[in-house]
């Protein structure tokens, strides 16, 4: 099993719509997330697999700031820690989803980050500062990402990334939505209320 998550095959009878089981090993990888954090992290996500651009990037540092206190110097780290990709592949006009699989290239640079580049340093020092939710989070990407290698799936090298987008969407979607009901009970209808909306929603279905 990678991480403590077990995946075995079906026995007759199983409840499991598959014919494989997943076993939660450990209770302690599941727990509620704040509300700021929950939405913020959302936020951060997706800025992660949009395109890369100066406003992007903004995004990307605003929202790593929120989440986990992350100053502009360690944004590299706390990306490749996230992404558990070379900050480097996210180069202008590029994203998560852009970049690929990890190839032997891109593998040579981590590894010499993290032997010679003091890499791991690096990400020791970030970890102490994080809060301890966005940690659990960040064990959580690490283990879905192995579990997606240890399956020899055939699926994209970006589908995890996707998934977690499509949730970190419907999050921000939801949270739009109770805005423009809060604005529509206490100043009713209105053309601006409805372009929000609109745009909540082109925003929300294209992930």
């Amino acid at each position: 099993h990678g991480g403590n998550l077990l995946i075995r095959p079906a026995k007759r009878g199983s409840r499991s719509p598959h014919n494989f089981e997943i076993v939660l090993l450990d209770h302690g990888l599941y727990f509620d997330l704040p509300e700021d954090l929950r939405l913020n992290y959302a936020h951060l996500w997706l800025s992660l697999i949009s395109p890369s651009s100066p406003k992007v990037t903004e995004e990307r540092k605003h929202y790593a700031k929120l989440v986990g206190n992350i100053t502009d110097e360690m944004y590299p780290v706390f990306e490749s820690a996230i992404t558990g990709r070379s900050s480097s592949v996210n180069t202008e006009g590029s994203s998560l989803i852009h970049a690929g699989g990890l190839d032997e290239a891109e593998a040579r640079r981590m590894r010499h980050a993290v032997v010679e580049g003091g890499l791991i340093g690096s990400i020791f020092k970030l970890l102490r500062g994080v809060p301890r939710r966005l940690l659990m989070v960040l064990k959580v990407n690490d283990l879905t990402r192995h579990l997606d290698l240890s399956l020899q799936t055939t699926h994209a090298p970006y589908r995890i990334f996707l998934i977690v987008a499509q949730y970190c969407s419907t999050a921000i979607y939801a949270e739009q939505l109770d805005s423009i009901a809060d604005r529509y009970h206490r100043f009713g209808l209105s053309f601006s209320l409805t372009i929000d909306w609109m745009k909540a929603w082109w925003q929300h279905e294209r992930w």
